[in-house]
């Protein structure tokens, strides 16, 4: 994952170049902050997917927005491509796309890893009474069934549903237990 980071950079830089020559060429005012526009947005849009999905809204408007500002990245990045043939316009469409795939792999990489940090082992019923924890005070069935079973896994998501909130939600409130003790 750490050779994604600068590959990322790289095709930014390669697509920021192209598209400040097309805002200059087309008398923009500050053409070196269209790149930040274009691409800008495609990353933002990228980051507030993996948000919704976490946080279990719908993502649908998001996916569409990133779609959409890689279809206008890739639209400003040909456009002013000179040379004969078409390879030329793969050339310059190769940046947006590179931008958008492997930025989508990264959180893709962050959203697995905390996934697999997400997962709690139910505790061990103890006859002595124990510190209470920031997990919601009235367990459900599941919740139950899976400690006295003792094998089972409760993942963070599901200490969040019980306690009808998201996952993000879920975590600050503990933070703040966690804190406060």
């Amino acid at each position: 994952m750490v050779f994604l980071l600068p590959l990322t950079c790289l095709a930014f830089a390669m697509s920021a170049s192209t598209l400040a020559e097309f805002a200059e060429r087309h008398t923009m005012p500050l053409p070196y902050v269209f790149p930040w526009i274009v691409d800008g947005s495609l990353i933002g849009f990228s980051v507030a997917t993996l948000n919704a999905k976490m946080d279990g809204r719908p993502a649908a408007w998001y996916v569409t927005l990133t779609v959409f500002f890689t279809l206008v990245s890739i639209t400003f990045n040909v456009w002013p491509a000179d040379g004969p043939g078409w390879m030329t316009q793969v050339c310059h469409a190769y940046p947006p796309v590179v931008i958008l795939a492997l930025f989508e792999v990264m959180l893709r990489e962050v959203a697995m890893s905390h996934r697999k940090h997400d997962t709690v082992t139910p505790p061990v019923p103890s006859v002595t009474p124990s510190v209470t924890s920031p997990v919601p005070s009235v367990p459900s069935v599941v919740t139950r069934v899976a400690q006295s079973a003792g094998a089972c896994r409760v993942t963070v998501a599901d200490r969040a549903r019980e306690a009808g909130v998201s996952v993000r939600q879920w975590y600050r409130k503990n933070a703040a237990i966690k804190a406060a003790a």
